[in-house]
């Protein structure tokens, strides 16, 4: 590739797409092999740079010494009432366990010109030591939303919320203050057997066959975004 061209039609909206991981994996988005994910694994990953107990998680309610709670059972305590209030630290309630998601990062022109593209953290992760830039972002985005139509597919950029604070109304794009350093875009997926572009690898891993190459260019991440620089005239 000679040269890189960037377009952007304005300051801090457009935005292209980047995936931070293993060259290898990232020439197959290139070549449009894309994979989503199932949340649970992401729950169940002990790699705090990957994985996040509260994956999916939709309400959080934290003791604040308001919250009273008791408990009564005919076996315990001759069925008397017994307050557990101090026990219960916190609740959560988490959403539908069979949505998949392929979760991507994203930077602006904003980002190019305040050296914001991503967080010196992302460089702290062994799996993270290539990033694809996605030349042809646009067309990459509108070609997933076609082809996932009918698994109500959603394309949207995380939002990053305290929780060490009661929340509400949380979804899959929703995530903790903590991870904001990933600045995450993600597409989530519900999974069904009637689309022809999709493969199940395993019991928690889909790949989804995009019938087309993308224009994209792999780089080692420590090197990205010093290959950014501005010169004013």
């Amino acid at each position: 590739m000679d040269s890189i061209n960037l377009h952007f039609d304005d300051y801090d909206k457009t935005s292209y797409l980047i995936k931070f991981g293993k060259k290898e994996h990232l020439q197959q988005i290139i070549n449009g092999k894309i994979r989503f994910t199932n949340l649970k694994i992401y729950q169940q990953t002990e790699n705090r740079n990957i994985g996040d107990a509260d994956e999916n998680v939709t309400d959080i309610l934290h003791q604040d010494g308001n919250l009273k709670i008791l408990f009564k059972h005919p076996y315990i305590e001759n069925g008397n009432e017994i307050d557990v209030s101090n026990s219960v630290i916190s609740m959560k309630n988490f959403s539908n366990p069979e949505k998949y998601v392929s979760c991507f990062s994203y930077f602006t022109a904003k980002d190019i010109f305040e050296n914001n593209i991503f967080s010196d953290k992302i460089l702290e992760e062994n799996e993270w030591c290539d990033v694809l830039l996605i030349l042809e972002s646009k067309l990459f985005v509108s070609t997933v939303e076609q082809i996932l139509s009918k698994n109500n597919v959603i394309f949207s950029p995380v939002r990053y919320i305290d929780y060490s604070k009661n929340q509400h109304r949380l979804n899959e794009f929703s995530k903790s203050v903590e991870y904001e350093h990933q600045k995450e875009i993600r597409f989530s997926i519900e999974y069904n057997n009637d689309n022809s572009n999709i493969k199940r690898i395993d019991n928690n891993t889909l790949e989804i066959n995009l019938g087309r190459q993308f224009l994209g260019v792999i780089i080692p991440a420590k090197e990205f975004r010093e290959s950014f620089f501005i010169e004013k005239k």
